[in-house]
């Protein structure tokens, strides 16, 4: 595997004459004050799979990307201590740092929904884990967890728009893939809350899903909630 990060200013996190990367692992990753992932003054070649996060510029050269490699426009402030999805949602497609995994999100583009991908993605605050802006599909890869370290107050998962519109939220995934919700109050403001595979547990110390529309549960989904003492593991 090659694993290549860094650049800050007006420079890349690559910067070279001519540039072939190959391996069954390739990940690019610029930082989110860099100018971009790779600046070439000839060809660039990479390939087989992986991931680019920001510009890639060949000035006088051919520019060949593998098919399996992802090309990722922008790197956002690092997300481990709270993702706001919400507040400035980005135009484009852009990787966030997420403890020792990523999260990787890709706006609206016309009737098609938000999507968000969590590659073992670890986010841990005292407020709100994960804010989400529009109708977004997570998609879950490896273990994941969003924590609300707050003990008498605070949300795990808000889709509530700036606006005050609720949206909908579609978790996907595999028989491997997870998301662990830990918070006072799991989910808020989800207008439809559909489970498609993966397994969810949603740890409530109060209420579990609750200020939510419609559940749907599909796929072979397997889901785990409990509330506390005081509040309800389920109220739709």
């Amino acid at each position: 595997d090659i694993s290549i990060s860094g650049g800050c200013g007006e420079r890349y996190a690559l910067n070279t004459r001519n540039l072939t990367l190959k391996a069954g692992k390739v990940i690019v990753t610029a930082a989110s004050e860099a100018s971009g992932a790779i600046n070439t003054n000839g060809n660039i070649n990479i390939g087989d799979t992986g991931m680019i996060v920001g510009a890639v510029i060949s000035r006088n050269g051919t520019k060949t990307i593998a098919d399996g490699i992802l090309q990722v426009h922008a790197s956002g402030p690092d997300a481990s201590t709270g993702l706001d999805l919400r507040t400035n949602p980005p135009a484009v497609s852009t990787y966030y740092k997420a403890g020792n995994g990523y999260a990787l999100f890709t706006p609206v583009q016309g009737n098609t929904p938000a999507v968000l991908t969590l590659h073992n993605a670890e986010i841990v605050n005292s407020n709100v884990p994960l804010q989400l802006g529009a109708d977004t599909v997570v998609k879950l890869e490896g273990t994941n967890y969003l924590t609300n370290t707050s003990t008498e107050t605070g949300v795990g998962i808000r889709a509530k728009g700036t606006d005050g519109t609720f949206h909908s939220v579609t978790f996907q995934g595999g028989d491997e893939d997870s998301l662990i919700v830990s918070a006072y109050q799991c989910t808020s403001g989800l207008d439809e809350l559909t489970v498609s595979g993966g397994n969810i547990s949603m740890v409530g110390a109060c209420y579990g899903i609750v200020d939510t529309g419609n559940v749907l549960l599909e796929n072979g989904t397997r889901v785990s909630v409990t509330g506390g003492e005081f509040g309800s593991a389920l109220d739709v």
